[in-house]
């Protein structure tokens, strides 16, 4: 049984709060891993979650900062830069 729930680009660009276009630009960079077969292009939920946290920790100026599922962010916090 696969339990990571594979989303759309579209899905995944409204978790991040991005445009679609940005996203693909994040998963041609390499930031983001995508789950391919055929033409279908899909990104694991657990990849996404994963990529938010890093992004979290990167700018966090402290470990209290570090943003979990489910934490706030900052006002004025961006996942995608």
């Amino acid at each position: 049984m696969i339990a990571a729930q594979l989303l759309s680009f579209s899905e995944a660009a409204g978790e991040l709060g991005c445009s679609v276009s940005t996203l693909r630009r994040r998963v041609r960079a390499g930031s983001l891993p995508v789950f391919e077969d055929g033409g279908l292009r899909r990104i694991r939920e657990d990849d996404l979650r994963r990529y938010i946290v890093e992004r979290v920790r990167r700018r966090a100026s402290s470990p209290a900062a570090i943003a979990h599922p489910g934490h706030t962010l900052p006002k004025g916090a961006r996942l995608w830069d």
